[in-house]
Parts: C-alpha cells; structure tokens; sequence
C-alpha cells in the first residue's frame, strides 16, 4: 500500500517509509480474526444486476453513506487519545499540533482526509438484520463472495480489507497505537529534517494517507450485530470518480471491473413472496453470462421481514 502512495500522491518515499510500521501493526491488531473465506455482499435487484450483469462491483464514498458519522467516529477517537498527550512539553511538538489542529471536533472536515471510497461485506450468511438493512426487506439477494480472489481484484491498488472493529477496548488500543507509533517515529526522523519548516506538512500528507484508510473500520458498538468486512479504497486519479443522482445530493462512488464466474461461490434468493420466481430468473441470468461454478439457495428466512 505504502509503494503506491509515493506513486498516486507524490508523497516521498522517506516519509512512505517511516510510517510503514504503523500500519504493520495496526494490521495486525486489525486481522486477529484473520480473512474469512466467504463473504457476503446483501443487495436488491439492482444491485444484483450491476455486479452479475455488468460485471463491476461498487464502492461507495464514506461520506454519502447511511452511516457516514462513522468516519467522525474515528476522528474522535484519535482527537480523545491526543489530547490526553498534549502536554505543556508536547503541546507543540511537531506532528501532534498539526494533527490536531485537524483532527479536533471544531475543526473536523472530511474535505481533510482523501477520498475513501467503501465495499462492504459481512461473514453472515441468511440473516435477517442484513435482508432488512440492505437486501431491502423483500426480493433482495446475498451475493457469496470467495474472499481470496476478491482480494486478488483490489491487487495494486491503494487499499485495506478487514473486519470492522466494535469492541471499544479493541478501538482505544487501535487508536493509542498509531497514535503512538506516530509521535515516535516523527520525532525519532525530526533531528534529521532539523530547519526544514515544512516537514511536518510533508510527513502528514502520508500519515493522513494512512489515517484515511483505517478510519473507516471502525463503528459504533451498536452495530457489532453486522459483523462487518470491508474493502477501503482509494482512487489513483479523479477519472475513476463517478455520480448518481439522488433526491437529496450527488453521490461519489468508484467501480472495479470483476469477473463474476471466479469470484461468486453462491447466491442466496432473499425472501419475500417472489422468491421461486427470483431464483428461476437469476438462474437465466447466471446461464446468460456461463455462470454455472456458484451455488443457489433459497433463504429460509420467513418472507416478512420488512
């Protein structure tokens, strides 16, 4: 992740490289779980048809999501751990300050951090909280994913898979550590850069680079239920970029072409009272396009859900 941020962003290398070691770590506090083999993507029809059909699977921009207060969420726990080090001696102590002055709730912008755009996907299979948040109550679907080739699809791209953490033990732990990690290591390489005023704005170009894509796996504990896996991306170039009219904005999102012969292990039909009739028309589509590797089940969920 870290070689294509020097590329995508113009960050340079020396500051790629210091905080390298954040992220080992914080992945790992991340991947305890380790990557589960299957994960599920619940969608209506249309949704359904845009990754079958047309073969592209959609990131929404954490800012235009139902649940986008999340990514302040993350803020706040940063915010919460850095002021509790701000002390006389560090108050102004480099990049503390200046991660501060963006990060501090009066000052909390998502126009701050690059563009992180959303998959999101759960380790839950037939469950009635996912058909009724996202499959649409009735009539949607769960598209079974095999997790090592999706992964395989985000190769070379500026990206981050893993579980959503909800535990705010395993939150406050997450966020002390690249707090942490990033005062050490800035100020270990400060004596070198000694008389360079704008170090501190170069290295935190790249610690919000990184900062951008952990934000975002972490949410309210009031939705451990989801058993969230997500996929953070962040485009190389402003032409990946594209809009969909809604009734109350214009909302960002990025597409990845798939292949969906190689990546879907299984469909569940989602209740509702046309579930016989989902499962014969997406058995024509899945014949349409030489589908015939995935599995179809009807969910055994009862069909009122909504």
């Amino acid at each position: 992740m870290f070689q294509l941020l020097e590329t995508h962003f113009s960050i340079p290398q020396e500051e790629l490289d210091q905080i390298s070691d954040i992220a080992t770590t914080i992945h790992a506090i991340h991947n305890e779980r380790g990557t589960p083999e299957t994960v599920y993507h619940y969608t209506t029809s249309t949704g359904l048809m845009g990754i079958i059909d047309q073969a592209k699977l959609r990131a929404s921009h954490i800012a235009f999501m139902n649940d986008a207060k999340e990514y302040a969420y993350g803020a706040e726990l940063l915010n919460k751990i850095i002021t509790e080090k701000m002390t006389p001696e560090t108050t102004h102590e480099g990049i503390i300050e200046v991660i501060y002055q963006f990060i501090r709730p009066e000052k909390f912008s998502l126009a701050h951090y690059m563009p992180c755009f959303v998959a999101c996907f759960t380790s839950k299979r037939d469950d009635l909280s996912q058909w009724r948040a996202y499959g649409g109550g009735e009539g949607g679907f769960a598209i079974g994913f095999d997790t090592a080739n999706l992964l395989k699809v985000f190769k070379g791209k500026l990206c981050y898979a893993s579980y959503v953490l909800y535990d705010p033990r395993k939150q406050h732990e997450y966020a002390e550590v690249l707090i942490n990690k990033t005062m050490d290591l800035y100020n270990r390489h400060l004596a070198v850069h000694h008389g360079d005023d704008g170090y501190s704005e170069r290295w935190y170009e790249a610690w919000r680079a990184v900062a951008s894509c952990l934000a975002p796996l972490v949410k309210y504990p009031a939705f451990l239920g989801e058993d969230e896996w997500r996929i953070v991306y962040i485009p190389a170039t402003p032409s990946e970029f594209h809009f969909q009219d809604s009734f109350t904005s214009i909302r960002p999102f990025v597409e990845v072409e798939i292949d969906p012969g190689t990546l879907i292990k299984e469909v569940l039909v989602g209740p509702g009272p046309s579930k016989d009739l989902n499962k014969i028309a997406l058995d024509m589509l899945l014949g349409k396009k030489g589908i015939s590797v995935c599995n179809i089940e009807i969910s055994q969920i009862p069909y009122r859900v909504a």
